[in-house]
Formats: C-alpha cells, structure tokens, sequence
C-alpha cells in the first residue's frame, strides 16, 4: 500500500503558516484506538504560484490509500493556498472561520493568541 499525495507538497510544506488538527481529535470525541489524526494548514503561495506561472490549491496527503480506512496512527492532512482559504472562509462567513482559528492558534504555554468571537 502506498501513501496518498495528491502533488504539491513542494509548494505546501515548506510555506504553511498555519496547521492544526481538526475533526473529532479537535472536539474531544476521539477514540485513541481507533481514530486517525485529521490536519488542515494554510501555506502562502510561492511567487510562482500567485502571478499564474504554476497552479496550486492544495495538497492532500494520507497515509492510507484511497479507499482504505485510516486506523489511530494514520493521518489525513489537506494544506489551503490561503487564496483557497479565504475563499472557503468567505463562503463559511468570516466568524465561524475566525472561530476555527482562534481555537487553533496558541502561544508557548497554551493560551489563546487570538480572542474575541
């Protein structure tokens, strides 16, 4: 079985300026047995990228396969373009986005660098 990487990593990774668990893990209801690790980031395009010379929206990385479950030590990552981001938070409303970013943002000890609903 291999590792689903959907391409763009070289624009993704080394850029993201912000990634955070989501999903159950994030909400409490997870099961250490059972359940994966579910990431979402956000990356600042390279040059490249925003003047159109190359196209990037997102990276999608798992390590199961499509179409194979993902089990406690697997992990489903998707990192946004922030153009992709802001779109996507557009339609959200900009308050649930900020919502999910403040929960995910913290300093060294824990505490919430963004406040405010």
């Amino acid at each position: 079985m291999t590792n689903v990487d959907s391409g763009g990593r070289a624009a993704a990774e080394p850029n993201t300026i912000l990634r955070a668990t989501v999903g159950s893990k994030l909400h409490g209801l997870n099961l250490e047995a059972t359940d994966d690790t579910d990431e979402m980031g956000v990356c600042v395009e390279p040059p490249e990228y925003v003047v159109g010379l190359r196209k990037f929206e997102q990276w999608v990385y798992r390590t199961q396969p499509e179409g194979h479950p993902s089990g406690p030590k697997d992990l489903d990552l998707t990192i946004y373009s922030l153009r992709k981001w802001v779109r996507l938070a557009q339609g959200l409303g900009l308050g649930k986005a900020w919502g999910w970013l403040r929960h995910q943002v913290r300093d060294a000890h824990g505490a919430a660098r963004i406040s405010g609903d």
